[in-house]
């Protein structure tokens, strides 16, 4: 610590006291200041900022120096605008470089590269890695649109050519042939070229197989033809031995013969002939060696089943049952030898949209495109997206160096494939998801991936990805590459849409009245309105057929949409893993929706469809424009209510109307219709049997059980006189039935249905049967106890719990009402009821003020009725 110095004061005036006090704090303050002469900031102020730079070491951060700033204030007003605008972005100037390239896809990829230089140590000694202030990125990356946008530049799309069948329609008329007076179907397991074929008299003609149905041969054996032998010939035609005595001669005996003078006659010389003699033909025949020793006898069944058929016409003849089922009886079947066949037979087995085994290419950073490539290793890269999908499997392979928009796509995809059941995939029960940069914790994932992909536990190897911009490239190029067809079936042509030809496809080009051939390279796809006709969706199948077949000329295109690059560009075939479909309206496939740029996601969507039938509110037309409403409630006035007419209840059975079972007047007709109760007869419903009710049962139902009741009646049909009055004149009908199955609110839903099948079982005349549930049931049922129906809380034969019991009185009829138990509480009662409470044989009947008379009545009635019966 300096010391002090000491403050000498004079004599003198006051002001030289203030003077020498000025001196001492201007001046002597810096003796007591120690010199900083060796300061580093200073010393780094001295030195030039060259110096600085160079002194430092290449592992520290260079310290910039700033340049000594102007001070001099600004005097204007726009000198001071621009002053504080350049200051709102001097922060910028002392923030670092931004670091958000190091988590593109480029940045990967070039951290990829560094990481595999460093491990098989191939980086040079004297290249030096880039620093902080460097640029790891050395691709440079474009911004990314939401949205497609079609590249300014020429677009190179397929030629726009028409497209004619080559097979020729099924339609088109043929030279008529010559009239044939007889028709032998050529069966293909008969050879004609056999010695034993018939002649040519008889003319062939091959029938299609849709009209006759084709023999097939139920078993084939061979048969050899028996040889001749002379031996047998010999001893068939043995000569006869005569038994005539035998004479002797001799030689003088011919002497004794008379003989006449030979006539002088010119002797006759036969020429030797040419030609051979006859000989045996048999023999000749046996000769011969170019005739076969067996042949294979065919059989077919025709006359085992014919012989069948006529036993079966003669059986039906004596029997009640039909000639089908005779026939079935009488049938055997060896289960032994029957092969089943691999799946379900499914109609248009070859125009269905998927195959049994398809690997889906997701590729894309703004229209993300979805492509079936060839299933095999070779098709998959590090840079996109794969989904291999199969009838019982789904898996999502991801690329190391995929980006986030062909993941999330591959995720809903794989995910929708799943739920809906698409593309064949039936069997699948979760996605299996395969990531390649997280390989060693899904590594049971991807082998099961591999061993599906491949067909063996070997896991192969992947091919490396492309540069950063390749997505872009390729959904441009591809969406090109696109083609679409109008079918016209005048010229039996597919001619192409403009609209969609070289461009992303848009879902209002979809008329439900035409049909529509999308080629997509690798995929084909017929699209049928659903109002297309049906021959327009018969030619568009078979000209798809036709295009498919043809091959393909991307000569024209950038890429080859087949295998999604630039190789064979012309092919008169296609491979055999594309795809040929058929796709109906609203049952598009996943990877068919994945091509258009607008189609419409109703799921997520919130809300509910105005109008129509209330039924069909969940089905929703994808190709119609949804009208939501967020509000269907609807006002409506009282003096409307009570505007409305009120219908009397009216029970139609059998044609006739019955209204409240007791009579209907038909105004429009002017008849009046009488009904006549015959006979009521119940059955107490159990789950395992029906049990019938004492002919005096009046009605007594229970909540927990369920009854059917029939009911026998009449109905007589009258008339108006011409003066008004009733007519003398009436028609009785026949005696008519109905069967009611009466379900108690408590009831289990086993005797509901058990009520519904004993229903069936009793009803032998075949009359109308009707559903009658607790609360609401029809006046004609009412009208049937006469005033005396009671319903009881709990099941049939079970006990009351409590003593007191409360019981309200229902009906807006006399003949129509009936007493309901309630809870007994004070909460059950109504101003507008008339309730009983029930104690054994002491009853009080309990009315509302505004209680109605004829209610009011009977439960008075009913009262004095319970007062000497109790209540069951």
């Amino acid at each position: 610590m300096p010391e002090k110095s000491e403050i000498k004061v004079g004599g003198g005036g006051i002001m030289e006291r203030l003077a020498a006090l000025q001196k001492h704090g201007e001046e002597e303050w810096r003796k007591r200041i120690k010199n900083k002469s060796d300061s580093p900031e200073l010393i780094i102020g001295k030195v030039p900022r060259r110096e600085v730079i160079s002194s430092s070491s290449g592992d520290e951060e260079v310290v910039t120096l700033r340049a000594p700033k102007n001070n001099v204030r600004p005097v204007s007003l726009v000198d001071r605008l621009s002053k504080l605008n350049s200051a709102q972005n001097e922060w910028q100037k002392k923030v670092g470089d931004k670091d958000t390239e190091k988590f593109t896809v480029a940045g990967k990829m070039e951290r990829e590269k560094i990481i595999k230089n460093i491990v098989n140590n191939d980086v040079k000694k004297e290249q030096k890695l880039p620093t902080v202030i460097e640029k790891v990125v050395s691709t440079p990356v474009s911004k990314v649109h939401e949205k497609y946008q079609e590249s300014p530049g020429i677009k190179r799309t397929p030629k726009m050519v028409k497209f004619k069948g080559t097979s020729g329609g099924s339609d088109t008329p043929s030279k008529p042939s010559r009239p044939v007076s007889c028709f032998v179907e050529s069966s293909p397991s008969v050879n004609l070229l056999s010695p034993f074929a018939r002649s040519g008299s008889i003319r062939r003609v091959s029938t299609p197989e849709s009209s006759a149905p084709k023999l097939e041969p139920i078993s084939s054996k061979t048969v050899s033809i028996p040889q001749q032998d002379s031996q047998m010939l010999d001893t068939f035609f043995a000569n006869e031995v005569s038994n005539s005595p035998q004479i002797s001669l001799n030689v003088s005996d011919f002497d004794k013969l008379s003989t006449e003078p030979l006539l002088i006659t010119k002797k006759a010389i036969i020429k030797p002939k040419r030609t051979k003699g006859s000989k045996n033909p048999l023999k000749q025949l046996a000769a011969r060696t170019d005739l076969p020793e067996s042949y294979t006898e065919v059989l077919f069944g025709v006359a085992d089943r014919e012989f069948k058929r006529i036993n079966v016409e003669k059986a039906s003849k004596h029997s009640h049952l039909a000639v089908e089922a005779l026939a079935g009886l009488a049938s055997t079947e060896d289960f032994t030898s029957v092969q089943l066949r691999k799946g379900v037979a499914l109609p248009h087995q070859n125009m269905l949209p998927y195959r049994e085994k398809m690997l889906i290419q997701v590729k894309g950073r703004r229209f993300c495109q979805s492509r079936v490539v060839a299933p095999y290793p070779e098709s998959l890269n590090s840079g996109d997206c794969f989904i291999l999908v199969t009838p019982t499997e789904v898996y999502n392979w991801q690329g190391k160096f995929s980006n986030v928009i062909e993941r999330a796509r591959s995720a809903e995809v794989s995910l929708t494939i799943l739920q809906k059941k698409d593309l064949g995939c039936k069997g699948a029960s979760k996605v299996d998801t395969v990531e390649e940069d997280k390989i060693a914790s899904c590594s049971r994932e991807n082998r099961k991936f591999w061993k599906c992909l491949t067909g063996k536990d070997e896991i192969g190897k992947v091919a490396e990805a492309g540069h950063a911009d390749e997505d872009e490239e390729y959904e441009q190029q591809i969406v090109e590459a696109s083609c679409v067809y109008e079918v016209n079936i005048e010229a039996d042509e597919l001619i192409p849409v403009e609209e969609g030809w070289g461009a992303p496809p848009k879902h209002e080009i979809l008329i439900n009245s035409k049909v529509f051939v999308f080629d997509f390279g690798s995929e084909i796809y017929v699209y049928n309105g659903k109002n297309a006709p049906f021959e327009t969706r018969k030619a568009g199948a078979r000209l798809a057929q036709d295009l498919w077949s043809s091959g393909y000329d991307y000569s024209d295109c950038s890429i080859n949409p087949v295998y999604g690059k630039k190789t064979n560009m012309i092919c008169d075939t296609r491979p055999a893993w594309t795809i040929l479909g058929r796709i109906n309206s609203c049952m598009e496939t996943i990877i068919f929706r994945e091509k258009f740029l607008d189609w419409p996601d109703k799921t997520r969507v919130i809300g509910k469809r105005t109008g129509g039938d209330k039924e069909k509110d969940d089905i929703i037309d994808v190709n119609v424009a949804p009208q939501w409403a967020w509000a269907d409630l609807k006002g409506i006035s009282g003096e409307e209510l009570a505007s409305r007419e009120l219908s009397a209840p009216d029970l139609e059975l059998e044609g006739s109307h019955l209204g409240r079972g007791r009579g209907y007047y038909d105004e429009e007709e002017r008849r009046n219709y009488e009904i006549t109760t015959q006979k009521v007869t119940a059955w107490h419903v159990a789950e395992s049997d029906s049990k019938p009710l004492a002919e005096f049962w009046t009605g007594q139902f229970h909540t927990g059980d369920t009854y059917v009741v029939r009911w026998n009646y009449k109905v007589a049909l009258t008339g108006r006189a011409l003066k008004g009055g009733a007519s003398k004149f009436s028609a009785v009908g026949r005696e008519r039935c109905a069967y009611f199955f009466w379900q108690g609110e408590e009831s289990r839903i086993s005797l509901q249905g058990a009520s519904a099948l004993h229903t069936v079982e009793l009803d032998s005349e075949r009359g109308p049967q009707l559903r009658v549930r607790e609360g609401n049931e029809h006046a004609a049922f009412l009208s049937l106890w006469n005033g005396k129906m009671v319903i009881y809380k709990g099941r049939r034969g079970d006990a009351s719990p409590s003593k007191w019991r409360l019981f309200v009185v229902r009906g807006e009829d006399e003949n129509e009402v009936f007493l309901k138990e309630v809870d007994c509480d004070i909460s059950s009662l109504r101003s507008r009821g008339v309730f009983l409470v029930v104690n054994n044989r002491k009853v009080i009947v309990w009315s509302g003020k505004l209680a109605k008379k004829h209610q009011i009545n009977f439960g008075v009635s009913k009262a004095n009725q319970w007062k000497t019966e109790t209540p069951s």
